[in-house]
């Protein structure tokens, strides 16, 4: 009997008929709302959600040769309990965005904010002092300074740039970074 009963629901269902709509939202509408207010709902959601799951049943049953897996009820229930998690997730994605957008407003209008872009920008001023004040020094120097920079060890720089000791290396080393010094105060 209850399979019949399905069938006459979605039989009317299809058809539009209003004593089958009226029996629905009797039947399921209060079940709906008390299942969404118990999981964090307010009513005006219960009624959305009650009318999204009718329609979404309604399409299906439209679709030719659409069989019910389980009773009407179950089945309008398990498509009222996935939109509303599904419209939960949504609003928390929206919540987060709203957070971020926010977060992103705050520190825009934040007053450290002009410090911080003064700050970058002097750096990158000093940056740019420090490259061409290095492009004045000798080839030399430039080459004795990148190597150090990148690690080599005293043996290798010697042999690199044929230097006769390490004495030798560390007095080239000190005058160039010294000349490295006075290009950059004069820059």
């Amino acid at each position: 009997m209850p399979e019949q009963q399905d069938q006459v629901l979605l039989d009317g269902l299809k058809k539009g008929d209003r004593a089958v709509l009226k029996h629905i939202y009797q039947e399921y509408a209060p079940k709906v709302s008390a299942w969404i207010i118990k999981h964090g709902g307010q009513r005006e959601e219960a009624k959305d959600i009650f009318q999204e799951s009718l329609v979404a049943i309604y399409d299906k049953v439209a679709g030719q040769d659409f069989k019910l897996p389980c009773s009407f009820g179950a089945y309008f229930m398990g498509i009222v309990r996935y939109k509303w998690l599904d419209k939960k997730n949504r609003n928390k994605r929206d919540q987060e965005v709203r957070n971020q957008n926010l977060q992103r407003y705050t520190d825009e209008n934040d007053p450290n904010i002009e410090d911080l872009l003064i700050a970058t920008e002097q750096a990158h001023h000093q940056a740019q002092r420090l490259e061409n004040s290095f492009k004045q020094l000798s080839d030399l120097c430039q080459q004795l300074l990148t190597l150090i920079k990148g690690g080599r060890s005293t043996e290798e720089i010697i042999q690199t740039l044929s230097f006769s000791t390490a004495n030798a290396l560390y007095r080239r080393k000190n005058a160039c970074v010294e000349r490295w010094r006075i290009l950059l105060s004069e820059a």
